[in-house]
């Protein structure tokens, strides 16, 4: 009798320390301030004011997007952190990234592109309303080049900006790529030394927003907003 009661309680600590196990990994599946991508959507998930499906729409965030300081809030939501925007989505509609060693999110590998080079510098490779741009830093006879390409969300290659730098390459880049714009109106912000910079609108076809160009004359620094 004695021996069966010794084996219930080495049944009984390893269901615990299965338990305890499940938990913790659980936990450390999806832990507070979590980067989490929009998945398993057609186009867009809402970012909701409340945990809850009637609640108000604060925006759309696309396919492939990510959102910052993600944590499991109630009725199957996720709060989480869109831009300057906090809110709730469906945790059905979201996934961890899967980190590198560098900290970045790794990004589905793109098709072959005859635009982009070979070699040169990655400045810019990210996901923002729907669409992914990847920007590349090359060198062309002694002066700077940047190439961005916009893909759709199925990595077709939409429009390119291919720039060169006016001036000679020195040892500071002098081409760079970011986002900007609002959550509903995302640009592609591409600065060029010489030149100044230049906004796209991100979508299907390449538009050109406004350019910021610089000009020095007679030891001043002017500047000259063109809209388009």
């Amino acid at each position: 009798m004695q021996k069966i009661f010794t084996r219930m309680d080495r049944m009984k600590k390893w269901f615990a320390a299965i338990l305890l196990l499940a938990v913790c990994s659980a936990a450390t599946a999806f832990a507070d301030g979590t980067r989490m991508t929009v998945v398993n959507c057609t186009s867009w998930v809402s970012l909701r004011e409340k945990p809850d499906a009637a609640s108000k729409r604060l925006t759309k965030v696309y396919l492939g997007e990510t959102l910052e300081d993600c944590r499991p809030a109630e009725n199957d939501f996720v709060a989480c952190t869109y831009g300057d925007l906090q809110g709730y989505i469906k945790s059905d509609y979201l996934q961890q990234d899967r980190e590198t060693a560098d900290g970045f999110a790794e990004l589905p590998e793109l098709p072959a592109c005859k635009d982009l080079k070979k070699v040169g510098e990655t400045v810019l490779d990210a996901s923002k309303g729907g669409y992914r741009v990847v920007a590349q830093r090359a060198w062309k006879d002694g002066h700077e080049e940047l190439l961005a390409v916009c893909y759709d969300r199925n990595l077709k290659p939409l429009w390119t900006v291919d720039e060169v730098s006016p001036e000679s390459a020195a040892e500071l880049p002098a081409t760079s790529a970011f986002f900007a714009g609002t959550a509903d109106s995302p640009a592609l912000i591409v600065f060029v030394s010489g030149k100044g910079f230049a906004a796209y609108t991100l979508g299907k076809e390449k538009r050109l927003r406004w350019t910021l160009e610089t000009d020095a004359v007679g030891g001043g620094f002017f500047f000259y907003v063109r809209e388009y």
